[in-house]
């Protein structure tokens, strides 16, 4: 059962008249203001040797083994992204759409969309089974999202590029 409702705020909407008084309706902006205000009040900034994220590899041995990301090794891949692909080497456009595929607990997926977030990047979100049109999880006739999303960036795995340059 629904407990509570967090909306958009715009033009007046009748239908919320319709929600039952058990439901608790907050507008979007009054669920941020409170956010903030709790932040301020009870939270402190991360100090860079923090523990900001444990991603799971299969390592080389195959066992999975947990790796501890401190907001330093998060910042200093994005700085890499950055030095990496600054101009002139790379011009970034405000038309660009990153496509990204690679499971959210892989650190380069991880690294990228900091990276490109920062930057103001739209991502588009996809998986392995929806990337092509013929991709398990596409009904046949329909598009894969490389079609529908049409990026202008991706970063891929030597194993997915093989998979996909057939289609560019």
């Amino acid at each position: 059962m629904i407990s509570h409702l967090v909306y958009m705020e715009g033009k007046k909407d009748e239908s919320l008249e319709e929600i039952p008084t058990s439901v608790k309706v907050v507008p979007f902006r009054q669920m941020e203001a409170s956010g903030r205000e709790y932040l301020e009040a009870n939270c402190s900034p991360p100090k860079s040797d923090d523990l900001a994220i444990l991603m799971y590899t299969s390592g080389s041995t195959g066992i999975p083994k947990g790796v501890m990301i401190t907001h330093k090794n998060l910042i200093t891949s994005v700085k890499g992204f950055n030095d990496v692909l600054s101009p002139p080497s790379f011009q970034f456009r405000e038309r660009d759409t990153y496509i990204a595929y690679l499971p959210a607990a892989h650190v380069l997926e991880l690294a990228t969309e900091c990276f490109l977030t920062y930057l103001g990047i739209r991502v588009g979100f996809s998986t392995p089974q929806t990337l092509t049109d013929f991709s398990t999880a596409v009904k046949k006739g329909e598009k894969g999202d490389l079609k529908v999303l049409k990026p202008t960036l991706m970063v891929a795995v030597p194993v997915s590029h093989f998979n996909i340059q057939h289609i560019f």
